[in-house]
């Protein structure tokens, strides 16, 4: 039996009035799942997102994870539990250097500065950037930015990845560094994201959402294979699985 892990009971929420993003939404993400959210344009992707890390809170319906509500309240808590990396990593990072970047939020925990410098060490060497700890945030480059964005995200060992557009903005070997990252992750993720390519890489199950409701939700083969359903809702096929239109090839 599947453990659950987050659960969205009856989520409404709106930026405005006639501006509703979620209409009474219910979803329940078990443990260990790779789940990737898509969607069009202005469909709810990062507001979902907002949600459950406590940025933004519902208006009607309640958010849980591990059984505690997302409240005000215990917000700390909820944070300990849950690393984000947001879609850009300038919006992120705030420190001057890397290794003060990833000790922020320890010592905002109050942890002696030993157990900081072994937690900081760990998760460079997840994301395989140790060689970066002492270097200047703005001396990065983009690819080395999202390796440090990640390892913020990893640094208390959280249980959940919340991932924002992971790959945008990535070259083709960034990219490909990051899909075997994320799919060496054991925590449960969720991933907003337009690169459904790697939504059907990395995760096990995807859920469409548009115009306040829950399109589809089901295994990541069956809806990212769907054609008809990903053009009604403004999305294609993963490249991996369109026909050539080219040479003729058709892909089976």
């Amino acid at each position: 039996m599947k453990e659950k892990h987050i659960e969205l009971n009856n989520i409404g929420f709106s930026y405005s009035r006639g501006n509703l993003i979620f209409d009474y939404v219910s979803l329940k993400l078990n443990k260990g799942e790779s789940i990737a959210i898509i969607g069009g344009n202005g469909a709810g992707k990062t507001t979902l997102l907002m949600l459950l890390t406590g940025i933004l809170f519902p208006q009607t319906g309640e958010i849980s994870i591990s059984n505690q509500p997302i409240k005000k309240e215990n917000l700390q808590n909820i944070l300990q539990q849950t690393g984000v990396i947001f879609q850009n990593p300038d919006d992120q990072l705030f420190m001057p250097t890397v290794f003060e970047e990833l000790a922020f939020a320890p010592r905002n925990f109050k942890f002696k500065e030993a157990k900081v410098h072994a937690m900081v060490l760990r998760a460079l060497a997840r994301v395989e950037g140790l060689h970066l700890q002492d270097k200047l945030i703005y001396q990065l480059s983009g690819g080395e930015k999202r390796q440090v964005a990640i390892a913020t995200a990893l640094v208390m060992n959280p249980s959940i990845l919340i991932m924002d557009e992971p790959s945008s903005g990535l070259d083709l070997a960034g990219r490909r560094r990051l899909i075997d990252l994320i799919k060496n992750f054991k925590q449960t993720k969720i991933i907003a994201t337009h690169d459904l390519d790697m939504a059907l890489e990395v995760c096990n199950r995807v859920i469409i959402i548009g115009k306040g409701k829950v399109i589809a939700d089901g295994k990541s083969y069956d809806i990212l294979t769907n054609e008809k359903l990903l053009k009604q809702n403004n999305l294609e096929l993963p490249i991996s699985v369109q026909n050539c239109h080219i040479c003729g090839f058709e892909k089976k």
